[in-house]
């Protein structure tokens, strides 16, 4: 039996995309697909389009994120283990599987996401046997605790043809490992801004009442990196500093605090919130999918995103795309690029308790006017970073 027929019947592959093509194919390659890879999968095509022809490779259609599953006809797209979980699929199936469908592709780019994956290793590996264009999209700005990883990183790294990266602090990281600059480009963290632009229908059910009053908005996964630990601590502070008083009109008084999300800090944290006295104004509305996210952040009065570090931090260009002033941790790579100090948002040391709650009282008594001005120029800021930033700087890679 001809093992590529056998394979493009067991991944449905549509007999067009390994047909002959007058277009060069470019492989891009995520464990699993979100709404953030389909909209730079599209972004993508339309700017390369008519001399390359775009095929996003997602490896599962399942991992440890609570996304409904996202589709898109505009993009061409290839799972490698349908129906699967990520994490439990073996390194040695997704080496072979990798492989198999890379040679019935054949395509003459390969870009992958980071360069530790087995199917980023998998894809330099075929990429470099057949003499083809490896990219490695990164999002790494700090430098590894262990120095022999950075030898091996800095190793790896040279093997790839070109580097797609968030911003300048991943582009100043790899020149530090002695990657050349020329082969940088700039583009890869990116969003469909306009997907949260768009008019909104309200929060509904128990939340609902959340809307006619303004609170402070968290959208994260639940890790301990994250920080939502601190951002409790700092709203008791500022509870604490800003007490309601009975003649206060309602629309100044101290603001509540929603924090969407999921993972494994959900218990410890609603217990801390318990600890500290929060609970009735403390709220968690759990996941939030894609569709529905637009409605919280335009609810919203702020958007906090206090993580102690982060590669990029994709909730924060979501925020700033509602139109909503930010604060953000000084360590999370979205800042450098889309913060600025007092013009949209606002930095902070997640564990400087007192400063964060400072901050948090600062926002709050903010003007409507001050807020939409603020929210106005985060709207500025993101035009620049929609798909079609990640179109050109992939564009510039294939170039190479």
């Amino acid at each position: 039996m001809n093992p590529t027929a056998t394979l493009k019947r067991a991944l449905s592959l549509p007999s067009d995309l390994t047909g002959p093509s007058r277009a060069q194919t470019v492989v891009v390659m995520w464990q699993r697909f979100g709404p953030y890879h389909l909209a730079r999968l599209r972004g993508a095509a339309a700017t390369l389009a008519p001399e390359w022809r775009v095929v996003g490779l997602e490896v599962a259609e399942r991992d440890n994120y609570r996304w409904s599953r996202a589709s898109d006809a505009e993009v061409e797209r290839v799972v490698l283990f349908p129906g699967c979980e990520y994490q439990s699929l073996s390194p040695r199936s997704v080496r072979r599987r990798t492989q198999d469908v890379l040679n019935t592709l054949q395509p003459s780019a390969v870009c992958v996401n980071g360069w530790a994956a087995v199917e980023a290793v998998s894809a330099l590996k075929w990429c470099r046997a057949n003499q083809r264009q490896a990219v490695v999209m990164s999002e790494t700005f700090e430098s590894a605790p262990n120095p022999l990883k950075t030898v091996v990183r800095r190793w790896r790294v040279r093997q790839f043809n070109a580097a797609l990266v968030g911003g300048r602090l991943h582009a100043r990281y790899l020149e530090s490992l002695g990657y050349p600059p020329h082969k940088i480009a700039v583009g890869y963290d990116v969003i469909d801004s306009e997907h949260f632009a768009r008019p909104v229908r309200s929060v509904a059910g128990r939340f609902a009442g959340l809307v006619a009053k303004r609170y402070f908005f968290a959208n994260t996964r639940f890790l301990p990196r994250k920080g939502i630990d601190a951002l409790l601590k700092a709203y008791a502070r500022y509870r604490a500093m800003d007490a309601i008083r009975p003649d206060r009109p309602v629309n100044d008084r101290p603001w509540h605090l929603v924090i969407s999300g999921s993972g494994e800090m959900e218990m410890p944290w609603k217990k801390l919130a318990e600890s500290l006295g929060v609970t009735t104004t403390v709220h968690w509305p759990g996941f939030i999918q894609y569709h529905d996210l637009p409605c919280w952040y335009r609810a919203a009065g702020v958007f906090v995103h206090p993580a102690r570090q982060e590669a990029w931090g994709l909730v924060v260009n979501e925020a700033i795309a509602s139109n909503l002033p930010v604060i953000v941790g000084r360590r999370v790579g979205a800042a450098c690029e889309l913060v600025r100090e007092g013009e949209n948002g606002f930095l902070v040391d997640p564990d400087d308790i007192e400063s964060f709650a400072a901050l948090l009282h600062r926002v709050a008594q903010l003007t409507d006017t001050q807020r939409e001005s603020m929210g106005k120029a985060s709207r500025r800021i993101v035009s620049q970073f929609g798909p079609d930033r990640f179109g050109q700087a992939l564009k510039r890679c294939l170039q190479e």
